[in-house]
């Protein structure tokens, strides 16, 4: 029958196909996605992408289609998840009433699959049986494996956080609560006071800690180690290396002794459950047992970041002297992760510069002052640089901000630091 093009009234379908047998195959939809419609292939209506057309098998039962839909889904998922680091808004995989749906980086709604299925995608490996998923996750920090309920199945959730290429992991997770720290010091102990007072200074205000001192210790008897700790009612521990080395005859450069040392005091610390250490004024050299056992984090009254022949510059007891000597006309404090190399470790962060300073009576170039113009700014310096960002860097880590990807490189709020996170007046 033609169409009457008068009236645009269209003509009706006969009710038997012209050619029954090149009439093509119903289309079945079984998975919807935000870039379009996944239908069955057969003849007349192929909708596949060329992409995923080598995902899918030609002809088939339904069963199998239906499994190949589901990697396609899985694959463009986890490409897009490796692309944007972020699983975006509203975007979800399915098939039929199987449907796993992710909103806002969380997942909103799963159902339970009817069969096991094991798909290997990149470098994670997605698994789907009766109510449980095991998926990658991006979320903004990342870190654990959680398990929740929804839709009465199991889900859990690997949190680590991907930028570009790099998986990043934190270096704490705060869902695991406030990072556990044990302030270690030898003599005075201001700056483990100053940790102490921004600690405290939280509580007061109400604010969640992002870390606790939950022990201190010292290795020398003479210590204020004492005294802080009756100020802020914290346990101490001291066990005074330089009796330990007399009671064996050793001499102290024994560096066998000392790692042995190291090791008894990760025994005796061991009931507090330390995840870190704060070396606040600790003036004996970690070994390999402390760097072992926890996380270290030191502060160094010089910018790490400065380098000669690809060796740090200002390194040792003496840098703020050194520094100074050189013609340095700004100082700062550096915070660093406490590795094998003395002063050698990953840079955390750096302090705003302070200016030198030379004293009245002193001038530029003075060697005879020298030693009373380094002191000088020494003090200055740990009021402005070591108090600064020693407890900063701290409150950061506690907060899941500082991450390392497989490397070991440092990243702050996702973005790479390789020479630290140098901040500025108006970020204190």
């Amino acid at each position: 029958m033609a169409a009457d093009f008068r009236s645009g009234a269209r003509a009706k379908r006969p009710d038997r196909h012209p050619h029954p047998g090149k009439r093509p195959r119903r289309q079945t939809v079984l998975a919807r996605r935000r870039g379009g419609t996944i239908v069955r292939p057969g003849a007349g209506g192929d909708r596949l992408r060329a992409a995923d057309r080598s995902a899918a098998p030609r002809q088939g039962r339904r069963r199998g289609f239906r499994r190949a839909a589901r990697q396609i889904g899985l694959q463009r998922l986890a490409a897009a998840v490796e692309r944007t680091g972020r699983i975006r808004h509203g975007s979800g995989i399915g098939a039929r009433n199987e449907k796993l749906r992710f909103r806002k980086g969380r997942i909103q709604r799963l159902a339970a699959f009817p069969r096991r299925f094991v798909r290997p995608v990149g470098r994670s490996e997605r698994r789907f049986s009766a109510g449980e998923a095991t998926v990658l996750h991006a979320p903004r920090t990342g870190g654990r494996r959680t398990r929740s309920r929804r839709a009465g199945g199991s889900v859990s959730v690997r949190r680590e956080r991907r930028t570009g290429n790099a998986m990043l992991k934190p270096l704490h997770d705060p869902a695991n609560g406030p990072l556990r720290v044990a302030g270690f010091m030898s003599g005075s102990g201001t700056n483990l006071r100053r940790i102490l007072e921004f600690e405290r200074e939280r509580r007061r205000r109400g604010e969640r800690p992002s870390f606790e001192v939950v022990v201190i210790f010292s290795d020398n008897a003479q210590s204020q180690a004492a005294a802080i700790g009756a100020d802020f009612d914290l346990p101490v521990v001291i066990r005074d290396l330089a009796g330990y080395y007399r009671a064996r005859g050793l001499p102290r450069k024994d560096m066998k002794a000392r790692e042995q040392f190291d090791a008894e005091t990760v025994r005796a610390l061991a009931p507090f459950a330390v995840k870190a250490v704060a070396y606040a004024g600790y003036m004996s050299i970690a070994t390999r047992p402390l760097i072992d056992a926890w996380l270290g984090v030191n502060v160094h009254p010089a910018d790490l970041s400065i380098e000669r022949d690809g060796r740090r510059v200002f390194v040792g007891a003496h840098a703020v002297r050194d520094a100074i000597q050189a013609g340095e006309a700004m100082i700062a404090s550096t915070t660093h992760i406490v590795e094998a190399v003395v002063d050698g470790g990953r840079l955390l962060m750096i302090s705003p510069p302070l200016p030198v300073e030379w004293p009245a009576g002193t001038r530029p170039g003075d060697a005879a002052a020298l030693a009373a113009v380094a002191d000088h700014n020494q003090e200055r310096l740990k009021r402005a640089g070591d108090w600064v960002i020693f407890p900063r860097t701290l409150h950061f880590i506690g907060l899941g901000r500082f991450a390392q990807d497989e490397q070991g490189r440092l990243y702050f709020d996702g973005e790479p630091t390789p020479k630290g996170h140098k901040i500025e007046k108006t970020e204190i």
